[in-house]
Order: C-alpha cells, then structure tokens, then sequence
C-alpha cells in the first residue's frame, strides 16, 4: 500500500493514508498538506489506518497549525 495516494470521485476528493504504525512522516504530510491546498475547492475525505486521534500528535491538531480548515463541518 503507497504511504499517499488521493483521487477523485463524484465530485469529492479522497486522501488515502497508509499510517498503520500510529504516525504520519513528515514526508506524508507535507503531501497531504500540498494534497489539500491543490484541491482547497472541493470537499475532502481523508481515510487512514489509525484514527488520527490515536497518533502521537493529532492529526486535526497538526493540520491546524498550517491550513485554515473547519473540522464542524
């Protein structure tokens, strides 16, 4: 399975994500940072191994610090 890979399908664009040892590399997020930038116009859906609440630094807290997102939504 690729560390990264995203796609996109009936108008939303997925993000896969292969963390299956609790972490994200930086190498993985930067990725997924560019990822989201790329795509900022349609809805993203991002899947992984482990919830991001189960890695050592939050995903939601992590992307926070670089992308202006709304999580409420």
């Amino acid at each position: 399975i690729p560390p990264f890979r995203s796609f996109d399908a009936k108008g939303v664009h997925f993000i896969l994500l292969n963390n299956e040892d609790e972490t994200l590399t930086e190498e993985q997020f930067q990725q997924l940072e560019a990822d989201l930038k790329a795509n900022a116009g349609k809805p993203p859906l991002v899947s992984m191994h482990v919830p991001a609440k189960l890695s050592k630094e939050p995903l939601s807290v992590k992307l926070g610090k670089h992308l202006p997102l709304n999580f409420a939504s």
